[in-house]
């Protein structure tokens, strides 16, 4: 058996979510997801020459866009505070104004 002696960096350390912030994770994941969808569609569209203005409400009847959120919120629930700042990072990359 070896002897190591592992040294614990107690300053970087931080508490798990609670149960209220995984919820807010997972609420804040599905916004920012259903606006990333928002973007890159009047982003293609306005590209593609086929414009048509409208909202995110078109998309409601669609399977796989549930099944976007879905997994939006289990992302936000399981990585939390990571997957929204990586959503953040994507939505800046896809603003076009």
């Amino acid at each position: 058996m070896s002897d190591s002696n592992i040294e614990i960096d107690e300053s970087q350390l931080v508490s798990p979510p609670t149960f209220i912030q995984r919820v807010k994770h997972t609420v804040y994941a599905i916004i920012l997801g259903a606006v990333l969808v928002q973007m890159v569609s009047f982003y293609g569209a306005a590209k593609s020459g086929t414009f048509v203005p409208g909202s995110i409400v078109i998309h409601f009847d669609n399977f796989y866009f549930w099944g976007y959120l879905a997994i939006c919120g289990v992302l936000g629930w399981i990585a939390g505070q990571n997957f929204l700042e990586w959503l953040k990072v994507k939505m800046e990359f896809w603003k076009f104004w």
